[in-house]
Formats: C-alpha cells, sequence, structure tokens
C-alpha cells in the first residue's frame, strides 16, 4: 500500500466515503437494487513469466525475477455485481 492510500485509510476518510456512496446510491434510486451496483477493476500483467524464474519458500509472498527488457502486456478487466 502507498504511503498516499495508507495515510488517507483513517476512520473519518472512511465514514466520509462511505456516507458519500450511500448519498450517491440513494439520489440514483438504485441503493435497494443490487444488480445494478457494479464493480469493475482493472490491472496489466505481463507476459514474460517461467517456472523457473520464481523464487520463494513455501508458504511466503514470491516474487518474478525478469529482464529489464519490453515485454507484451496482458489486461485484466473484471467486473461484478452483487447479484453475480
Amino acid at each position: 500500500m502507498s504511503v498516499a492510500r495508507s495515510m488517507s485509510m483513517n476512520r473519518p476518510q472512511v465514514y466520509n466515503w462511505f456516507e458519500s456512496y450511500g448519498d450517491l446510491l440513494k439520489r440514483l434510486g438504485v441503493r435497494d437494487l443490487p444488480r445494478q451496483i457494479w464493480n469493475i477493476d482493472e490491472t496489466g500483467i505481463q507476459n514474460i513469466h517461467k517456472a523457473d524464474e520464481w523464487v520463494g519458500d513455501v508458504g511466503c509472498p514470491t516474487y518474478s525475477i525478469n529482464a529489464l527488457e519490453k515485454c507484451e502486456t496482458s489486461t485484466v478487466l473484471a467486473i461484478m455485481n452483487a447479484c453475480m
């Protein structure tokens, strides 16, 4: 987590965000319609992985070692709502 993000993750900020979000849902008339509320997230994945380039112990985070060369990147777009 970045420093800026961690500094903004305090109780008053989170409370204000959810208050604003709830007001928006009410104003749009979708607060009680979960099929109308969607979440979308996007991430990029580099297509340069090889099994022998992963280092780490079982049960611990792993890290990818790759050359500083340019490679193809695939974009993953995930979309879901509360009814799916």
